[in-house]
C-alpha cells in the first residue's frame, strides 16, 4: 500500500520541472511530472474495486497534498476508487490497482472505520498462500 510518494515511486517515470526525466520502478503504466501547483485537499471516495483496505462499495476519507501530475494513464488502468471529493489523478478516479498493489495520491485516515482490520486481514490471506 503506498500514498503520494510511493506512487510515484512505482510509477514509470518521473519528470523534473526542468525537464529532465528519470526512470523509476514502473509497475505502474504511468509517468509523474513535478509542478509548482499545489493540490491540496480533503478526498472522499467510493471503492469501485475491492482492494488491500476496503471492499467494493465502502466510503473512505482522506486528503491529498502534492507537486506533481499523473500523466499517460494507460486506457487499461483500474482503479480503487471514484472521487466524490479530491482531485485524485484525473478529478475522477485514484487508486491504482496492480497484482496486490494499491498506490494514490489520497492520503487515507485510518479513522476510517474497519480499514486497518481488512487491511491486516488482507495480509493474512495473503501470507497462507
Amino acid at each position: 500500500y503506498a500514498e503520494c510518494g510511493g506512487l510515484m515511486y512505482l510509477a514509470r517515470s518521473i519528470k523534473e520541472l526542468e525537464g529532465k526525466k528519470y526512470k523509476m520502478v514502473n509497475l505502474f503504466d504511468v509517468d509523474t511530472t513535478m509542478s509548482k501547483k499545489l493540490t491540496l485537499n480533503y478526498t472522499e471516495v467510493k471503492v469501485n474495486h475491492s482492494c488491500i483496505i476496503a471492499r467494493t462499495g465502502k466510503t473512505i476519507h482522506g486528503h491529498e497534498f502534492h507537486y506533481s501530475s499523473i500523466d499517460d494513464v494507460s486506457s487499461d488502468t483500474r482503479f480503487a476508487y471514484q472521487l466524490m471529493r479530491g482531485a485524485g489523478v484525473n478529478g475522477y478516479n485514484d487508486g491504482f490497482i496492480e497484482y496486490n498493489a494499491l498506490a494514490s495520491y489520497m492520503h487515507t485516515h485510518f479513522s476510517n472505520r474497519n480499514l486497518a482490520e481488512y487491511f491486516l486481514a488482507t495480509c493474512r490471506k495473503y501470507s497462507n498462500r
